[in-house]
């Protein structure tokens, strides 16, 4: 069970403990011609930053994590919980948002939590 896009599981529910350990994608998740796949986060990052932030450098002063790290995101690595919890004071989302985003979370919801 689990979430997958172009055949790539993003997000992986084990039967044992739901929801207590979702598989996160990393840097050496790859697509099929060995380019690293487009990560949630990432393609969240490219539609909100720009609206946001004059660049990656001004995102990561914001929300106070070394630039490398939002390059890193952009690539495809999934932060640790506390970077997301900055990037979510940074951007004005919620922290609940961005861990089903990164998959920390599985999708979905009751909509509280979200973001309008």
């Amino acid at each position: 069970m689990g979430l997958y896009v172009r055949g790539v599981p993003l997000i992986t529910l084990h039967e044992s403990k739901p929801f207590a350990n979702v598989a996160r994608m990393t840097d050496r998740t790859r697509d099929t011609d060995g380019a690293p796949t487009s990560t949630p986060l990432a393609r969240w990052l490219d539609s909100v930053v720009p609206a946001l932030f004059a660049s990656d450098a001004a995102l990561s002063r914001a929300a106070g994590v070394p630039q490398a790290n939002v390059s890193r995101w952009r690539r495809g690595t999934t932060p640790e919980v506390p970077s997301l919890v900055k990037l979510a004071n940074a951007t004005g989302t919620s922290v609940e948002t961005l861990l089903r985003i990164a998959g920390y979370r599985p999708p979905g919801g009751t909509g509280k939590d979200a973001d309008s």
